[in-house]
């Protein structure tokens, strides 16, 4: 017994220096291990806005194709002020909440002309088929600061 009572003397608080250590130890983990899941969880989420944003400027510009294959008006525009963009807003909300943005616009490029063999032309001497082409340009943001922009180019008779 006095063995033991000497032995533990010797100790003086030697096991609660190595508990704090551990404790400490295990602490820096543990909290470097919630900075990294807060970290992956920002980076998921601007990925998430990303595509909403990507898919939101697809859907403004096929919305603004939909239009055009029904009423050519803002291509008749496009050609009339081939200088200014012919802007076409598109109201869109994810089914998340969050709002965004999205404009599309149509410029006009240039003329082409084609020689084919046959013609559209009610002049059977004509080979040359006259077209014009443009670029449907389709931009979406969110208020958080994610932003897309596509352009699409289009040749229309």
């Amino acid at each position: 017994m006095i063995n033991q009572r000497v032995s533990l003397k010797n100790q003086q608080g030697a096991a609660l220096i190595v508990c704090l250590v551990v404790l400490l130890i295990i602490t820096v983990i543990a909290a470097s291990g919630i900075n990294n899941a807060s970290l992956q969880q920002n980076m998921a989420a601007s990925i998430q806005q990303k595509n909403q944003t990507f898919q939101a400027s697809e859907s403004g510009i096929a919305r603004l194709l939909n239009v055009i294959d029904g009423d050519s008006i803002l291509l008749a525009n496009a050609l009339n002020a081939p200088t200014t963009a012919i802007n076409y807003d598109n109201g869109l909300s994810t089914s998340t909440g969050n709002i965004i943005t999205v404009t599309t616009e149509i410029n006009y490029i240039s003329t082409m002309a084609t020689d084919f063999a046959n013609s559209l032309n009610a002049d059977e001497n004509s080979t040359i088929i006259s077209g014009h082409r443009f670029v449907i340009t389709g931009e979406a943001w969110t208020g958080s600061g994610a932003k897309t922009h596509i352009e699409q180019g289009i040749e229309y008779d």
